[in-house]
């Protein structure tokens, strides 16, 4: 009643009464459609919340003949036309909505179906790309973490290197993630009815997925280096806890408690000054690069810029690797 109590004025052509500028009336039909669909996005911070809203609204919109219309036309959406669903929902309305109406419902019925009706599983990516995504972290910071810190522009090429293989571990998991991406999200769909099923798009989430393994990887390149830097503790010496726990819960004689027994005997192998502190190891290198004409000053511990430049000339002396940690440097010291 209150569209039919409302004045509007429209141009129309041709024998059959075509109007020219189309009313919004839908706007008033579906006032209280929309304020319902405005409170969704209230409730962001909150998952369940919104999962459960976004099942009210899928049975919401079913109820509402043009909406429901809607709903479908909404999954039938190719890759294509998810980027501007609003023009869906005003070919249904037959043009008697508004842009801004028919942009928030196309919206709002994208999130829902994302939902109930799912074109591919997040979680099913997540579980398979976590391994590759962590390795690529854990392998590029053990790596950096011998960085020698004058040696920056040579640790381009070994960050490119690492980076392109973060990613080629991506895409060899894969195919194993989009088969349990198209498994779940399948199992998700049977679930409504045949004409509210989006289409699979189950290798969508790579670009993502391989996104997030190269940032893996920069990231752990920045964290090596501020390891070689002292800044913050090696990735190995982080994870140890993590892999005395593992190697506890673990039962012996297994593959994997043997190679997590590995770990720990490989970091005890490369470590010969295991024993004394950061600071000390440094003030033994100091201590030798002082006997030795390398450096002038007292030995203090620090990985100063003068202790820096003295490692870096030494290393350059005895063509050794600009990589080697100061532990290892100190044992090679030790026996010359």
């Amino acid at each position: 009643m209150d569209v039919v109590e409302s004045n509007y004025i429209v141009a129309a052509v041709g024998a059959n009464v075509i109007p020219i500028t189309t009313p919004p009336v839908f706007d008033q039909l579906l006032q209280p459609e929309l304020k319902s669909i405005n409170g969704l996005y209230t409730v962001k911070g909150n998952p369940s919340k919104l999962k459960r809203e976004a099942k009210n609204l899928f049975t919401m919109f079913r109820g509402v003949p043009v909406l429901d219309s809607c709903l479908q036309a909404v999954a039938r959406l190719g890759k294509g036309g998810r980027s501007e669903p609003g023009s869906a929902i005003t070919v249904v309305a037959q043009g008697f909505i508004s842009p801004d109406a028919a942009k928030s419902i196309g919206d709002a019925m994208l999130h829902v179906l994302d939902r109930v009706s799912p074109a591919n599983s997040r979680t099913a990516w997540v579980v398979v790309g976590a391994v590759p995504v962590f390795g690529a972290f854990f392998a590029t910071a053990n790596s950096f973490n011998a960085l020698s810190p004058t040696a920056h522009w040579s640790a381009l090429i070994p960050l490119a290197s690492a980076m392109m293989g973060s990613v080629l571990a991506v895409l060899l998991v894969s195919p194993a993630a989009w088969l349990l991406s198209a498994f779940v999200s399948h199992l998700m769909r049977l679930r409504v009815p045949p004409e509210y099923r989006q289409r699979g798009r189950n290798w969508a989430p790579l670009k993502k997925a391989c996104g997030l393994s190269l940032t893996s990887s920069f990231v752990g390149a920045l964290y090596g280096f501020a390891g070689a830097m002292h800044w913050v503790p090696s990735v190995r010496d982080s994870a140890e806890p993590i892999v005395t726990y593992a190697i506890a819960h673990t039962a012996p004689g297994t593959e994997v408690s043997q190679y997590l027994t590995r770990l720990v005997t490989f970091q005890t192998n490369v470590s010969p000054t295991s024993a004394m502190t950061e600071s000390e190891t440094v003030r033994d290198v100091q201590r030798y690069l002082i006997v030795h004409n390398y450096l002038h000053g007292l030995p203090d511990g620090n990985m100063g810029p003068r202790t820096v430049s003295a490692i870096a000339k030494y290393e350059r002396r005895e063509h050794l690797n600009s990589w080697i940690p100061a532990s290892e440097l100190l044992a090679y010291m030790r026996r010359h």
